[in-house]
């Protein structure tokens, strides 16, 4: 029941991280999105983003629903007393959609060298 809760606290953080993303379209967090990416292919990084509002603006939107997704799948799993794994099992899911969905969208934004 822990990890339940747990994962609607986290979807409430993403949410909140996405909006603040999205609204201010600055760097803030960015980095830190760009730099996990950087360690699977080196040829994504900050400073060759081509919009950064735009690129902000469509990560802090992609959080958004991530945490949303987290935010339903906490309070349905409470509801309907999942078990742990099923739980761990969409986490995963979601985990490996929205990553793949970032590096593909994030190549958009780089620009060709």
């Amino acid at each position: 029941m822990v990890l339940k809760y747990f994962i609607l606290i986290w979807g409430i953080i993403e949410v909140l991280m996405g909006g603040y993303v999205a609204i201010r379209k600055k760097l803030s967090f960015l980095e830190g999105v760009m730099e996990s990416i950087y360690y699977i292919d080196n040829k994504f990084d900050i400073s060759k983003v081509k919009d950064i509002k735009n690129f902000s603006r469509w990560i802090g939107e992609t959080v958004l629903i991530e945490g949303g997704l987290y935010i339903f799948l906490a309070s349905a799993s409470i509801y309907f007393e999942l078990s742990n794994f099923i739980v761990l099992i969409f986490i995963a899911i979601i985990e490996v959609f929205f990553f793949k969905t970032i590096i593909r969208g994030a190549l958009n934004f780089i620009e060709e060298a």
